[in-house]
């Protein structure tokens, strides 16, 4: 196995992270129809959506609660 370190440049950019949870989504489950929990997803999603297209160096995504967001 090779030991040596190998430095690329392009590599050594600023970039950040962000990770976001939606709050009480667990207890939204328990306490609402699940219709209820689709609408406030759709709403974050949609928000999401609308509020970064303008930032073309941002990416996103989501998974379950959790949304992440990223520079290029």
């Amino acid at each position: 196995m090779n030991e040596d370190l190998e430095y690329n440049p392009d590599f050594q950019k600023k970039r950040w992270f962000g990770y976001f949870d939606l709050l009480g989504i667990k207890n939204l489950i328990k306490s609402k129809p699940i219709i209820n929990v689709f609408s406030i997803y759709a709403e974050a999603i949609k928000a999401a959506s609308e509020n970064l297209k303008r930032m073309p160096r941002i990416n996103w995504t989501w998974f379950s609660d959790t949304f992440l967001i990223f520079s290029s």
